[in-house]
C-alpha cells in the first residue's frame, strides 16, 4: 500500500490554439487527479517547460512520491517528448511510464520499424525518400504515407492512402505529402484487413498483456478503414462516430495468442516500462503486422489502455494505482 504522499502530474503546456489531440492531455490530467485522490494520495498538476532550473525547483518544492508523466510534446513537438523523462532521470526522480530512451526510439516510426525488422517482428515494407528500401516493395500497390515523428494519428487522413505505380512515384508523392503537412514522412505498404491495439502493463504479478482490442470501422462505402485523425479526435465526424472498440475474439485463440506474444516481444525489444500500447493490422490471411509502439499512450478512462484494464477487472483508479506503484519500485 502506498503511504499518503504527493504525486506531481506533469503535462505539456496547452493554449487555446492547441489542436484537439494535444488538449486531451488536460482531460487526462483531471482524470488522473481524481484517481489519485481515490487512492488516498495528494497530487498537484503542472505544465512542463524547458526551463531546467525552474522545473527542478518545482520538483524539490513538491517533494513528490513520484512524477506522473503525461508530457506528450516538448516545445510543441512530440519528437522532443523524451526530454521530459530525460530530465527526471538526470535528477533521479521516480516517474511513471517508459524511459527517455524508449520514448525517443518509439517516437521515431522509421527507427522503430528498423528495430522490429532486425528482431524478426513483422512490420509492413516501407520506404523513406532518399534511402535504400530495407524490404522488397511491390508495384503497383497501395501505400499509406505517415509522418515519421507524430503519434495520435496526426497527419493521417484519407488522402494519405495512395496507389503507387513504381518506386519513383511513391518517393515523389511521399515528398509532396511531407511538404503539404510540413512534416517528414515515410510510406509503408497499406495492410488491408483488421486493426487491433494491445495494451500492456507492469503489475504486482509481473508484466501483463491486456485483452486484444479490435477497432471496428462501421463506415459507408468509399470510406477508408483506417484510424485517422478524424476517427480519433473529431467528435462531430462520421469517422469518429462509426469507429467502435470491442474485446471479443471468441473462437480466435490463435490470433489472440499471436497478438499477445508479439506485444510482449515489443515490450522487451524497446525496454518499455510501466505501461504501453502496440498497434497492429491483421491481414486477410490472419497475419499480424506491427504498425507502431506507443510508449506513452493516452490515459483517459475511455482510452484503449484503461478500457483493456477494465476488461481484466481493474477500475480506472486501480489502473492508475498500479502505474504509480510500478514507478516507485
Amino acid at each position: 500500500m502506498i503511504e499518503k504522499q504527493r504525486v506531481t502530474i506533469f503535462h505539456n503546456p496547452i493554449t487555446d490554439d492547441s489542436p484537439e489531440d494535444e488538449k486531451e492531455v488536460l482531460s487526462a490530467a483531471e482524470e488522473v487527479t481524481k484517481a489519485i485522490s481515490e487512492l488516498g494520495l495528494e497530487s498537484v498538476t503542472r505544465p512542463f517547460f524547458m526551463k531546467p532550473d525552474e522545473m527542478l525547483g518545482i520538483i524539490k518544492e513538491d517533494n513528490p512520491l513520484c512524477i506522473f508523466n503525461l508530457v506528450e510534446s516538448v516545445l510543441g513537438s512530440c519528437r522532443l517528448s523524451y526530454l521530459a523523462p530525460a530530465m527526471f532521470e538526470y535528477w533521479d526522480v521516480p516517474f511513471t511510464g517508459s524511459s527517455s530512451e524508449s520514448i525517443m526510439i518509439t517516437t521515431n516510426k522509421v527507427l522503430t520499424k528498423k528495430m522490429l525488422l532486425a528482431r524478426g517482428v513483422c512490420t509492413a515494407p516501407w520506404i523513406t525518400p532518399g534511402e535504400r528500401p530495407f524490404m522488397r516493395l511491390s508495384f503497383p500497390d497501395r501505400y499509406i504515407i505517415k509522418p515519421v515523428f507524430e503519434d495520435a494519428s496526426v497527419g493521417l487522413d484519407a488522402e494519405a492512402v495512395i496507389n503507387a505505380v513504381n518506386i519513383e512515384d511513391l518517393e515523389d508523392r511521399t515528398r509532396l505529402r511531407s511538404e503539404m503537412i510540413n512534416k517528414p514522412c515515410f510510406a509503408e505498404k497499406f495492410i488491408e484487413g483488421r486493426e487491433f491495439n494491445i495494451s500492456i502493463m507492469d503489475t504486482p504479478d509481473g508484466i501483463k498483456v491486456m485483452p486484444p482490442a479490435e477497432m471496428h470501422f462501421l463506415y459507408t462505402e468509399g470510406m477508408l478503414n483506417i484510424m485517422d485523425y478524424k476517427a480519433k479526435w473529431a467528435e462531430d465526424s462520421p469517422e469518429y462516430d462509426l469507429t467502435k472498440r470491442s474485446f471479443n475474439l471468441e473462437g480466435e485463440d490463435e490470433l489472440a495468442d499471436m497478438l499477445k506474444k508479439t506485444t510482449l516481444k515489443c515490450w522487451k525489444i524497446f525496454g518499455l516500462r510501466g505501461y504501453a500500447r502496440v498497434d497492429f493490422r491483421v491481414d486477410t490471411l490472419g497475419k499480424p503486422w506491427v504498425l507502431e509502439i506507443n510508449a506513452n499512450p493516452c490515459l483517459q478512462p475511455e482510452s484503449g489502455l484503461a478500457a483493456a484494464a477494465q476488461e481484466t477487472g481493474l477500475s480506472y483508479a486501480q489502473t492508475i494505482g498500479q502505474i504509480i506503484s510500478s514507478a516507485c519500485h
